[in-house]
């Protein structure tokens, strides 16, 4: 089941308005989130959810998968020098 349908289910109408997990969550009855939770196949449905969710934080990020590299890698300056401020304020190199 899509992600939505899972929200969706608390409450239809709400989910349509706005499309936000969080406020369906909030604003839900308990008794419907355990109304959803003790049927089987919701159940699964949100366990199958949470997992997905677990796995996605857990994962590296595309960018950390294509650009990692095995060691760094330091980036050297073509000048050393720095730039500092001297006690009248004005910058000197």
């Amino acid at each position: 089941m899509p992600p939505d349908q899972v929200w969706r289910q608390l409450d239809p109408t709400l989910w349509e308005l706005t499309q936000n997990p969080g406020v369906d969550l909030q604003t839900a009855s308990r008794e419907k989130l355990q109304g959803v939770l003790v049927d089987p196949a919701s159940r699964k449905n949100v366990d199958d959810l949470v997992q997905v969710t677990r796995d996605e934080a857990q994962a590296s990020a595309w960018f950390l998968q294509t650009y990692r590299r095995s060691e760094p890698e330091l980036i050297k300056s073509k000048s050393t020098r720095r730039s500092s401020v001297c006690c009248s304020g004005a910058v000197s190199q």
